[in-house]
């Protein structure tokens, strides 16, 4: 972090750049909830950083990569199944 910002502070000083400042104090993006920011087009990694699931269960065909993914949340929700082709939510069942 250190040398972050003394790079940045020298380029504020050298061409009085704000944006550059800024750039230092942002807010952390906000905490996604699982499930109720699933966005359709969402990819595994995007997925997988808000909850690893309980399984996963692969299809692979010549052209394509096909996932469902299981999830069995305590609470007030069911399992709830992702899938996923090539990648990319495509749907979900709850």
């Amino acid at each position: 972090m250190k040398a972050k910002t003394a790079v940045l502070l020298a380029a504020l000083v050298l061409g009085g750049c704000a944006s550059l400042w800024e750039g230092l104090y942002e807010d952390p993006p906000p905490r996604r909830r699982f499930p109720q920011d699933i966005v359709l087009g969402m990819t595994t990694a995007e997925v997988r950083a808000m909850r690893r699931p309980a399984a996963i269960n692969r299809t692979v065909t010549a052209n394509s990569v096909h996932e469902q993914w299981v999830y069995r949340p305590r609470g007030r929700y069911g399992t709830i199944y992702l899938y996923f082709d090539n990648g990319l939510l495509t749907a979900w069942q709850d």
